[in-house]
């Protein structure tokens, strides 16, 4: 049975950098391991407050950092295919969604279903440090 590696890449506030592709690429290569890139891209809730709404145009705000969330997390993923296409790795992807407060803890749940998850590490990078923590 063949090992599976996943790469959990939080998209807010900050993103890991792009080398982090290429060593997930090289890990699972090396153990000769299916790789799984999930990328969590942030779910912010509405705020149903008129006064938020009116001063602050909150929502708009939301839907702002949620596609720049996903726009993020494309780009990631792009990257880990095109590093995994180049090494031979075969390469599945997936994208979930969390609050900013959950990110940790869905990385925690998906990866419950791998042999051995992955966190690319930055320094003071909260997001990160709540995936790898869970």
């Amino acid at each position: 049975m063949q090992m599976l590696a996943s790469l959990f890449l939080p998209t807010y506030p900050d993103p890991p950098g792009p080398k982090i592709a290429s060593n997930a690429v090289a890990v699972a290569k090396q153990l000769g391991a299916t790789l799984n890139a999930a990328v969590i891209n942030v779910d912010i809730p509405d705020v149903s407050n008129a006064l938020s709404s009116f001063l602050l145009d909150l929502p708009a705000k939301i839907r702002e950092v949620e596609t720049a969330s996903r726009n993020r997390g494309k780009a990631l993923l792009e990257n880990v295919a095109a590093e995994a296409a180049r090494c031979k790795v075969t390469l599945t992807t997936q994208e979930l969604k969390a609050q900013p407060a959950f990110i940790g803890e869905a990385a925690s749940r998906e990866g419950r279903y791998f042999d051995l998850c992955m966190v690319g590490w930055a320094r003071d990078t909260e997001s990160i440090r709540m995936t790898a923590e869970e």
